[in-house]
């Protein structure tokens, strides 16, 4: 189910504040290739950006802890 009231793309910091992980929880998230490039995230202009719909499926999937 898709929330229409969330944005599309949102920066590591944002997610963040939505999900309630750390930033450092989201980065080594994308260093060990939990999260895929081009899937999860993009890097747009040196910036990560990260698909927020892809990303709470794989979280509600996986269970991650907070």
């Amino acid at each position: 189910m898709r929330d229409e009231a969330s944005p599309d793309l949102v920066t590591i910091r944002y997610l963040s504040e939505l999900t309630g992980l750390s930033t450092k929880a989201i980065r080594g998230m994308i260093q060990t290739g939990k999260l895929l490039k081009d899937i999860h995230y993009f890097k747009r202009g040196g910036r990560i950006m990260i698909d927020y719909h892809k990303f709470m499926a794989y979280f509600r999937e996986e269970k991650v802890d907070v």
